[in-house]
């Protein structure tokens, strides 16, 4: 029964898709970047977000389990964190009078991160470069023959509340950050501390902490626990087998892998805006009325799934690069590991190793800039 539900819930997502994505789709090929102005900025690509693969390059099974008055529909587990199980909950309006609702949680598709070489590159609007700079050009280093020994990367935020957008599941009281379309949130490009480490040590100074032999030597644990799903909430300075989440910017040590380095870029990123203030505690009870503010970030909270250059979307996968499932597309291969297939879940969690979901995610040259979707858990009380 459970799974006839799932189905039934996928179908109507990918319907309610079909229409929106209509317009979308008509913007991408003639309102969109063109193919003449994509010649113009070759090193800034198009990740074609708002086209089609909105349907096929979304794992949509990365919202279940829904939990609905306290009750899981679908398959996967409720991320560690998340409020108790309970059939009603209650808010308080705003003259201080209790009202009753019943539960609701999920993970929804809630934000996007470009993380690219180029500064002011934004490849989730078509491939455009909101202001042309020649300074600060970032890029993938090489471990063997990069004397500098690091990467730089840059990122551009968006606010991207789908299910608001589609007006499925989320209503008013669930919408805790008042986003309703998709919004350009951050720029690294304008924040003077994001290529200067010892200026991100002064807006963070619990870096001194993050950097004692102590604190790194928990990297490889939260990197184990990470990819049995499981990160250690506890560890706020660090993203597991990708690295440390310090200092607060786009420099980090290279190891040849720029999925690693994307995501662990992409993670900084939003563990800043937490620092900061600007990105909400969404899960447990203490945030089922309100988004709360949390200045270290909550990786059990958050999920994420590449879109670009190769999207992260649920299958078994053969050593042909084949699905076992309805989805075969040459342009998301499987790695030739010697595994007879690989099964991929959509998303994963912050930290989990490369290996298990997108070390084969990577194009040279035309494929270096990365896109993740953020899928956030959000408790919620319907009244």
């Amino acid at each position: 029964m459970s799974h006839e539900i799932h189905k039934t819930l996928l179908a109507t997502i990918v319907s309610l898709l079909l229409g929106l994505a209509a317009p979308f789709i008509t913007f991408a090929e003639n309102g969109g970047a063109t193919e003449e102005s994509r010649s113009i900025n070759p090193v800034c690509p198009d990740n074609k977000l708002l086209s089609g693969k909105l349907i096929t390059d979304v794992s949509w099974s990365t919202l279940f389990p829904i939990r609905i008055a306290g009750v899981p529909v679908g398959g996967g587990d409720v991320p560690d964190g998340a409020a108790p199980a309970r059939p009603m909950c209650y808010c308080l309006d705003n003259n201080g009078v209790p009202e009753l609702g019943s539960q609701l949680g999920m993970f929804e598709p809630a934000r996007v991160i470009d993380v690219t070489r180029v500064p002011w590159c934004a490849p989730s609007l078509g491939g455009v470069m909101l202001r042309s700079s020649p300074r600060a050009i970032g890029g993938s280093g090489d471990a063997e023959k990069d004397s500098t020994g690091k990467s730089t990367f840059h990122y551009t935020y968006f606010a991207f509340p789908l299910l608001v957008i589609m007006d499925l599941f989320v209503d008013e009281y669930c919408n805790k950050d008042g986003f309703m379309d998709m919004d350009l949130m951050y720029i690294s490009a304008t924040d003077p501390t994001w290529l200067d480490d010892e200026l991100a040590f002064h807006l963070a100074p619990e870096t001194a902490w993050a950097a004692l032999p102590v604190a790194q030597a928990m990297q490889p644990v939260d990197c184990v626990a990470s990819t049995t799903g499981n990160p250690i909430k506890k560890f706020f300075w660090t993203a597991g087998c990708w690295g440390s989440l310090y200092p607060f910017t786009g420099n980090v040590l290279t190891n040849a892998s720029a999925p690693r380095e994307s995501s662990l870029v992409a993670t900084r990123s939003l563990a800043a805006l937490h620092r900061r203030g600007l990105a909400r505690l969404t899960m447990g009870d203490d945030a089922m009325c309100k988004g709360k503010i949390f200045p270290t970030i909550p990786k059990t909270q958050y999920k994420m799934s590449q879109f670009f250059p190769l999207a992260e979307v649920k299958g078994d996968y053969s050593m042909s690069g084949r699905s076992d499932e309805s989805n075969e597309d040459s342009s998301n291969p499987a790695p030739n590991n010697g595994a007879s297939n690989i099964t991929l879940k959509g998303s994963h969690f912050i930290g989990e190793s490369t290996f298990t979901w997108g070390e084969w995610r990577s194009i040279p040259a035309v494929g270096e800039d990365y896109s993740y979707f953020l899928w956030r858990w959000n408790d919620c009380c319907l009244r």
